[in-house]
């Protein structure tokens, strides 16, 4: 919370205002938990005040698209992921390859 309090515990009513009052950054009420929460959004900072999982600003490295963030990168993780694929692929083909040649020189084993 920012306020030096290592656990506190306050009833409000299940309202997004009243989570607001008490912590601006946990605008949800949850009623399943019990509690007031911030939005679940990856890469969020900031939530918006409706007291749904949307989000109002991102993080860094993140665009905003209808109340969610999407990674700006994840197109560059998707090419690592296919080039770390492919490489394993080879490494596999490879290993198939030695291992079903024909032993030429069995002496020298």
């Amino acid at each position: 919370r920012g306020d030096g309090v290592d656990c506190n515990f306050e009833c409000v009513e299940a309202t997004p205002k009243a989570c607001i009052k008490v912590n601006p950054k946990e605008p949800i009420p949850d009623k399943d938990m019990g509690i007031c929460r911030a939005c679940l959004v990856d890469g969020c900072d900031v939530c918006t005040t409706k007291g749904e999982d949307t989000c109002a600003k991102c993080q860094p490295g993140f665009t905003l698209k209808e109340g969610k963030c999407e990674n700006d990168n994840k197109y560059y993780w998707y090419a690592l992921g296919g080039f770390c694929a492919f490489m394993f692929l080879f490494f596999c083909a490879y290993m198939i390859d030695l291992f079903t040649r024909p032993i030429v020189n069995e002496a020298g084993l």
